[in-house]
């Protein structure tokens, strides 16, 4: 998950399997109303900018293009196969 959330910036990161900690971090959470704000409009922004569907799409098109670039370039080096030991 910590790829995806920065702990106390769009989220919190507690250590798996550790009750107490969780306990915790819901206790900081049900205290700080300022906190529970920026925490959930930071989450917000962070999975419009990373995930939006145009986002997602424009990365999938560029890596795919990089696909059929890198296998049409193969095509006319004039190597027929390549053998990986």
């Amino acid at each position: 998950m910590t790829e995806v959330i920065e702990n106390g910036r769009d989220g919190l990161i507690v250590p798996q399997r550790d009750p107490v900690a969780l306990a915790n971090a819901i206790q900081v959470l049900l205290r700080d109303a300022d906190q529970r704000l920026k925490l959930g409009t930071q989450a917000a922004a962070t999975i419009r900018e990373r995930f939006d569907v145009d986002v997602c799409e424009r990365l999938f098109h560029s890596a795919l293009r990089s696909v059929v670039d890198a296998k049409r370039s193969f095509q006319h080096s004039g190597i027929r196969s390549l053998e990986f030991t």
